[in-house]
């Protein structure tokens, strides 16, 4: 089984974006694991990873990315969340154990 890149160097980074963008990335957290092509249930930090890693090398191609989001309005992204049901309320602290999707683990908080 693969357990992605080993890495015994860990780096803590901070992102500020707006809340419509995190939104965002809570649900597409959630439709990963809802695909159900994972062995074990993916987080934020890991679905960014692969995004970050799966990008082209290509300055460029990266400028337009940069570009069309700069363009876009924050509504058409909220909009466009919301039309596949929104994004699932923020998690407080870590999973303590089991899947997220069949509620083993969750706090009762």
């Amino acid at each position: 089984m693969n357990q992605g890149p080993a890495d015994p160097e860990k780096r803590r980074s901070s992102v500020e974006w707006p809340t419509i963008v995190d939104d965002r990335l809570r649900l597409l957290v959630d439709l990963t694991q809802q695909a159900d092509d994972l062995d074990k249930s993916t987080s934020a930090n890991e679905l960014l990873a692969a995004l970050i890693c799966s990008q082209s090398l290509d300055g460029a191609r990266l400028a337009r990315l940069v570009k069309r989001y700069r363009n876009r309005p924050l509504t058409k992204i909220a909009e466009e969340t919301e039309e596949y049901g929104g994004a699932p309320p923020p998690r407080r602290g870590r999973p303590r154990s089991g899947s997220q999707r069949d509620g083993v683990g969750k706090s009762t908080r």
